[in-house]
């Protein structure tokens, strides 16, 4: 059973359903992620991606307007992302693909194997995600595998009828007073079985338990000669520069193994979640977006340098803006807010107070509340503010990002 919906939408099912209640035993251990509201009732948080259980699996997507019968029109991208004053204005909301915009905010995940993956194909749309995601998986190991299995050193003590590396003396003795022919020995071989390697198979052999795909077993059988570990000896970074080509097959076993939010049930090893908080892929993509445009800029993420509150024995609460541009002749905080805002009335005044807070902190003339472009009402808005005893005025401007 397959059931999709996007963020903050009610899920309602049937009693006695087998899905149903795998569905409440999640959101009982993980309620960050899925809310009980009612008998039979579930609401999704602002996390995107997908939970699998035994009996189905729920696949979450962005929310792309306020109605889900609401037909965007088409946009002209060429001059988004610069950073000019009138940035994002020429630009129009369009008509959105939720997975598709799905799997490209993924690709400007910061320290994520989505950024090489290939481009969504027509195939990727009418796939299941979780199939979508092992697809990217064994694309990246199928180049992998064309440039070369990693060998390493690896140190190995056994006993052996010849005397071959350094004699361990202790165990040797041990194992061999009755035995003068043998040798306890260690030395160093050279072989493909090492954690690197064992990483990759453990994750094949974990999606062969969660996944259909024939082509896991046809990629298993690349790893015969290498052992099984347990995820908690799996090692996600490779410190051979020769093999740096391992990186991004690496980030993948980390997201498939324990990375993110993959998270199984508590006391149930057939359910898992896949979940992305769709803020942070929101903030990522601008962020992507305006230093892809603005190569010669000055453009940080998650600066976190300053407090809110500073006495002499602590610091108290740290601030940390989702973007910081830095000009010649001033300095710009940008907050990004996956929200869908047709009027000022839907922007909260937390948002408010949070940007002017930080421009207060970090200096800045003016800051930037960022929303996704799902429809055209308040492009270019522009405000200003002075807070008591500050110099000048901080200009605030609501800005509106194109997303594909």
């Amino acid at each position: 059973m397959k059931i999709e919906v996007c963020e903050h939408e009610i899920i309602s099912l049937r009693d006695n359903d087998e899905f149903l209640d795998e569905l409440i035993s999640f959101a009982e251990n993980n309620p960050e992620f899925l809310r009980i509201v009612g008998k039979n009732k579930l609401k999704t948080r602002n996390f995107v991606g997908l939970i699998k259980t035994k009996s189905g699996v729920l696949e979450i997507y962005p929310k792309v307007s306020k109605s889900s019968d609401e037909i965007m029109p088409s946009i002209d991208l060429s001059k988004a992302y610069e950073l000019k004053d009138e940035m994002f204005k020429e630009c129009k909301a369009r008509e959105l693909n939720p997975k598709k915009l799905l799997l490209e905010l993924l690709r400007t995940l910061q320290e994520s194997p989505f950024k090489k993956s290939l481009k969504a194909t027509l195939k990727d749309e009418k796939m299941p995600l979780f199939e979508v995601f092992i697809e990217m998986f064994l694309e990246e190991l199928f180049v992998l595998l064309n440039k070369g299995l990693m060998s390493d050193y690896i140190k190995v003590s056994n006993n052996k009828a010849f005397l071959k590396g350094k004699l361990i003396f202790s165990e040797h003795l041990r194992q061999n007073l009755a035995h003068k022919e043998r040798f306890f020995t260690e030395n160093d071989e050279y072989i493909i079985d090492n954690a690197t390697n064992q990483t990759i198979k453990t994750t094949l052999f974990h999606l062969k338990k969660l996944s259909q795909n024939k082509n896991i077993l046809k990629y298993l059988s690349f790893f015969d000669e290498i052992s099984l570990i347990s995820i908690k000896k799996c090692e996600f970074s490779v410190k051979n520069k020769h093999y740096s080509y391992y990186k991004n097959i690496l980030l993948w076993c980390k997201l498939f193994l324990n990375g993110f939010s993959f998270t199984p049930f508590a006391g149930d090893n057939h359910s898992y979640a896949l979940l992305f908080d769709m803020n942070r892929l929101f903030e990522d993509f601008v962020a992507f977006m305006l230093k892809k445009q603005n190569p010669n800029i000055s453009i940080h993420t998650q600066v976190s340098n300053r407090y809110l509150i500073k006495d002499e024995r602590k610091d108290y609460f740290l601030m940390r803006p989702d973007i910081l541009i830095k000009l010649k002749d001033k300095t710009i905080i940008a907050d990004t807010k996956y929200k869908i805002i047709n009027d000022l009335s839907d922007i909260s005044q937390a948002d408010l107070y949070q940007v002017f807070a930080y421009a207060t902190k970090f200096k800045a003339s003016e800051v930037w509340l960022i929303y996704p472009l799902l429809n055209d009402v308040l492009q270019g808005k522009t405000l200003e503010y002075k807070p008591e005893n500050f110099e000048n005025k901080i200009k605030l401007k609501l800005l509106f990002a194109p997303l594909l």
